[in-house]
């Protein structure tokens, strides 16, 4: 075989050579990236952590109604033997997002309830801080826990509150002002009889 001959062989193997370290070169590059685009997803995974879990906040009572701060509000149940109220005073959102507020329940008779309590808009859900006693002091509630609220019964005041005057049938409560314009509306339209539109 003559010079010739060797040097296209010798160029041959050369260019298969090349071939093959590029073929080789660009299998490692892909396989890189999928390395990194499996290393980056997995990072996106740890970057992707849940919120802090939702916790209530600290309870402090308010003072004791005073029948000047009272404002009546509406229960839609017919024939209701009692009349409701809300202390404006003691409306408050924390920052646990709960509408606390104290209520007073009067009998037909005279006889009073009073219940300081929280709405969370959120889930529905009410919960009993504390009883009033009759020496007019707030006695806690052993055991308070957060129940659903229902739109009968002897209990459907609560739900009223959250779809009428605090919540407004939303998951997050109504500014303050907001909440005491309603049950003022409602107020006056119960002493002096309900408008016509």
């Amino acid at each position: 075989m003559g010079k010739l001959g060797l040097t296209v062989i010798t160029i041959f193997k050369m260019l298969m050579l090349r071939i093959f370290l590029i073929i080789f070169s660009l299998t490692l590059v892909s396989a890189g990236q999928a390395i990194a685009v499996e290393e980056s997803s997995s990072d996106l995974d740890n970057y992707f952590i849940e919120g802090e879990k939702w916790k209530e906040g600290k309870i402090i009572l308010p003072r004791y109604p005073r029948s000047r701060h009272l404002m009546e509000f509406t229960v839609d149940s017919a024939g209701a033997p009692f009349e409701y109220f809300i202390d404006r005073e003691s409306l408050s959102i924390g920052q646990d997002y709960i509408v606390r507020f104290t209520v007073v329940i009067k009998s037909k008779s005279g006889a009073e309830n009073v219940i300081y309590e929280g709405i969370r808009c959120e889930t529905q859900e009410y919960k009993t801080y504390a009883y009033g006693s009759q020496d007019e002091k707030f006695m806690k509630a052993s055991n308070p826990s957060w129940n659903i609220l229902t739109r009968s019964g002897g209990t459907a005041y609560r739900y009223e509150l959250y779809a009428n005057y605090l919540c407004g049938n939303s998951p997050v409560p109504l500014k303050i002002s907001e909440m005491i314009r309603r049950i003022e509306v409602d107020d006056q339209q119960t002493n002096l009889g309900s408008y016509d539109y």
